[in-house]
């Protein structure tokens, strides 16, 4: 089960990356240069909030409060919230959806 975690957590984002590109390559070109434009721009904004969130309220992840929890695999001890995997698979489905 601990491996399945870690691909998870170590390679679905890529998946989903993936999954969006290959929407992408099957729309309308006119669409394409739209969604496009969407992505770049939706990507920075969710950037942005995502540091202004981290800014405002701070989430140690667990292993940084109890030091006897030890993690699955290598992570630095940086806020955990909010989650950057998150926050662009969420913005990546949107995208997609629309």
């Amino acid at each position: 089960m601990n491996n399945l975690i870690v691909a998870l957590a170590q390679y679905l984002l890529f998946f989903i990356l993936a999954a969006a590109t290959v929407i992408w390559l099957f729309l309308p070109r006119k669409d394409k240069v739209g969604l496009a434009v969407q992505a770049v721009v939706s990507l920075l904004i969710v950037a942005v909030l995502i540091k202004v969130a981290a800014a405002i309220h701070t989430d140690l992840r667990p292993f940084v409060v109890d030091p006897s929890i030890k993690p699955l695999f290598a992570h630095p001890a940086d806020n955990g919230f909010p989650s950057d995997h998150t926050a662009l698979a969420a913005r990546v489905a949107f995208l997609v959806m629309r």
